[in-house]
């Protein structure tokens, strides 16, 4: 009962400078709201995380902050969320972004339209690539990189990377063993060895996500389907089909390495290619 009464002065703290307007969704590590600021009626969302699901601190110049949010406002790319500052109250952390309207996260563009054109699918996934390349290059792998965790701008076709909860900071040097993020997106080298190596595992999860916006469907159900890594690609162009069968391998030494991605033939055909 106390708890709940200084979770409720917080939150009065919290709506003496916010309106919230209604919620956006929700995941693993907290909701998401649209709200409007009041002193300006800027609308902002705001993620809300308990303190509880927080389990990596970092210390940074403005104190210690949750892993998420020290990525965010160190990434500054046109094809990350930015992020509007933070609210901390005595149970959760407050995270502001920005409030993309016109958007809806690639799964329900994808089931939309039921599987997209390959000149559509390589735009998005210049955009995907550019902004992953962009957080490796300062030592944050996102670590859940999938369809629901991207925002398409219905209008532009411009995307969005979002939702850095499961993010690490890494050394590529040094494998994981801990498998964050979604099961069918982990290269099959973390089920039969225990342990994979970042940038392959991103190289992976790329190839899960073409798959998805060509076939329409994810490439396995299961962990059992990914060590059994046995993909059925149809309906796709011959240099669609070798750019997913590189990237989906079983073996990582064997899986095309992460920088040679764009310089798969694939990327060169006619933009209008289907």
């Amino acid at each position: 009962m106390f708890k709940r009464i200084l979770e409720c002065l917080h939150l009065f703290k919290f709506k003496q400078f916010f309106k919230i307007k209604k919620k956006l969704g929700q995941g693993g590590f907290g909701k998401v709201y649209l709200v409007s600021r009041k002193a300006d009626q800027k609308l902002l969302a705001v993620k809300r995380v308990e303190k509880s699901k927080v389990s990596v601190l970092v210390e940074s110049t403005a104190g210690i902050l949750p892993l998420e949010l020290y990525c965010l406002k160190n990434l500054r790319h046109d094809n990350i969320v930015q992020t509007h500052g933070y609210l901390e109250t005595k149970f959760h952390w407050n995270i502001f972004m920005e409030y993309l309207p016109n958007t809806m996260d690639l799964f329900d563009f994808v089931e939309e339209k039921k599987r997209l054109c390959e000149s559509l699918a390589r735009d998005i996934f210049i955009q995907i690539h550019d902004a992953v390349t962009y957080c490796l290059s300062l030592g944050i792998d996102h670590r859940d990189i999938k369809d629901e965790n991207i925002l398409i701008d219905t209008t532009t076709n411009k995307i969005k990377l979002i939702d850095f909860g499961s993010a690490s900071l890494y050394d590529r040097s040094t494998p994981y063993t801990i498998g964050r993020g979604t099961e069918v997106f982990l290269p099959p080298e973390f089920f039969y060895k225990g342990y994979f190596y970042p940038i392959e595992g991103t190289t992976w999860a790329l190839g899960c996500l073409v798959y998805k916006m060509v076939m329409g469907y994810y490439p396995f159900g299961s962990s059992e389907e990914v060590v059994d890594c046995k993909p059925r690609i149809v309906k796709v162009s011959p240099m669609c089909r070798s750019f997913l069968r590189l990237c989906l391998v079983r073996d990582p030494l064997e899986r095309i390495e992460y920088k040679y991605l764009l310089k798969h033939p694939w990327f060169s055909l006619d933009r209008t290619h289907l």
